[in-house]
């Protein structure tokens, strides 16, 4: 399970807004997570234009995920301005983008090895388009490979998303899982993105069972 911040949070929005920090230019950060990146030490600052840490900071609460970094809002600011805005503006469960930033604190990780990140696009990334077999199946790989607790993080990171799937899409894939440095713990990062239609219609699965 991911430790909690262990470093005074005070000031740092602050000094976010005084450019304090060198942004790290990592593609696949802005690619992947429409995130901005800056360095502090063992720590980052991410500067995110969505609410997809959002939704995951709410599965965490509800489905008791332990897979997780350890990361925490530090406040949210204006879109075009560096007003500091009251963090009540976040508003789930609606077809609205923000015009907000979100700023966060999260431990500092590295990206998977290219075979891990191709098992995770390949296997993951089309499991809510899968038959309750061929998820289950799935499932079975991912436990055998990476572990029990990582399976069930997925399995109900996923029926987190069909429960919420007017909102949000499964986004799940090999870049945004990575790695501590220090101990190769896998971690899950931003498994959704906004969902800006409304038709889908998916069933919730059935709950997941771990293999005799």
């Amino acid at each position: 399970m991911a430790s909690p911040i262990t470093i005074p949070t005070e000031g740092l929005l602050e000094r976010f807004l005084a450019n304090d920090f060198e942004q790290i230019f990592c593609e696949k950060c802005m690619n992947t997570f429409l995130t901005n990146v800056y360095d502090h030490g063992d720590y980052v600052i991410l500067e995110k234009f969505s609410l997809g840490l959002e939704y995951y900071r709410d599965a965490i609460k509800h489905k008791h995920i332990q897979s997780t970094p350890a990361f925490t809002l530090l406040g949210v600011l204006d879109g075009f301005k560096n007003e500091v805005l009251n963090p009540d503006i976040i508003q789930l469960r609606t077809h609205e983008e923000p015009d907000y930033r979100l700023i966060y604190i999260m431990e500092k990780l590295t990206h998977l090895s290219e075979a891990d990140e191709q098992f995770f696009t390949n296997r993951v990334h089309g499991l809510n388009w899968l038959d309750e077999a061929k998820r289950h199946l799935t499932l079975e790989w991912i436990e055998e490979k990476y572990g029990l607790v990582l399976a069930q993080d997925i399995r109900q990171l996923c029926r987190y998303f069909r429960e919420n799937q007017d909102y949000i899409e499964w986004d799940l894939h090999g870049d945004n899982l990575m790695r501590r440095p220090q101990t190769q713990e896998l971690v899950i990062l931003d498994p959704y993105t906004l969902n800006q239609t409304d038709d889908y219609d998916y069933r919730l699965e059935d709950d997941y069972q771990h293999p005799s």
